[in-house]
């Protein structure tokens, strides 16, 4: 009661020393010369330009059927990648809820068979590049960004992070039960309620969407 009766008090001292600060005294001016000067600023109206493919976008059709979207921007001198597979939560096994993020999360934690995971992160800070891999609705991706220089480098990493993931049995294991943790403080985060309960009630049980995934599940 006392703190209730404190921050009425506090929250009526403040609104007094808000309103007593409403007023501008005569002669002052009513912006200062930087507000004007911001305010004489003047910028071209911003213009939404989509790329279109075969004009500003190149696209490749690989003899394995992969296609590839590349491209061109030299404002700074790095390359980014990023492989987008059908592989997200809506096609995961009705038995099997969750396996889209246990599959994706350690991927790029677990190395390759080629090289163990603690000598791929070296190689990567080495390089100062960013290599991670995550799930969401529809589809898991692997993203990759790297400087210009070291870009056929990098790209050798990313390539057997999608074709030779080793899925270290120690990490899968961590992200197994860093999944569960999450799971676990679901009832101290209103919003994470709401979004489960809505999936339920909205989606049913008899949709990926509405399955609400718990710790025992993830086991």
């Amino acid at each position: 009661m006392a703190r209730s009766w404190q921050a009425s008090v506090g929250t009526a001292v403040l609104a007094l020393s808000v309103a007593g600060c409403a007023g501008v005294p005569d002669g002052l001016p009513v912006t200062s010369p930087g507000g004007a000067a911001v305010a004489a600023l003047r910028f071209p109206p911003l213009a939404l330009r989509v790329p279109r493919v075969g004009v500003d976008v190149a696209r490749h059709v690989l003899p394995n059927g992969l296609v590839i979207y590349l491209a061109e921007d030299r404002s700074l001198p790095r390359a980014r990648f990023t492989a987008i597979v059908r592989a997200g939560f809506l096609g995961e096994p009705m038995d099997r809820p969750g396996v889209s993020s246990l599959v994706a999360s350690p991927l790029r934690q677990g190395g390759t068979t080629r090289l163990a995971a603690d000598a791929l992160t070296d190689e990567l800070e080495t390089m100062g590049a960013n290599l991670e891999s995550d799930a969401g609705t529809e589809n898991a991706t692997v993203s990759l960004q790297v400087l210009g220089k070291d870009r056929e480098r990098g790209v050798g990493f990313f390539a057997d992070i999608l074709q030779r993931p080793a899925f270290d049995a120690g990490k899968l294991a961590l992200a197994k039960e860093r999944l569960k943790e999450s799971l676990r403080r679901e009832d101290d985060n209103p919003r994470a309620i709401l979004r489960r309960e809505s999936g339920r009630a909205l989606y049913t049980e008899a949709q990926p969407l509405g399955i609400a995934l718990t710790p025992a599940l993830v086991d």
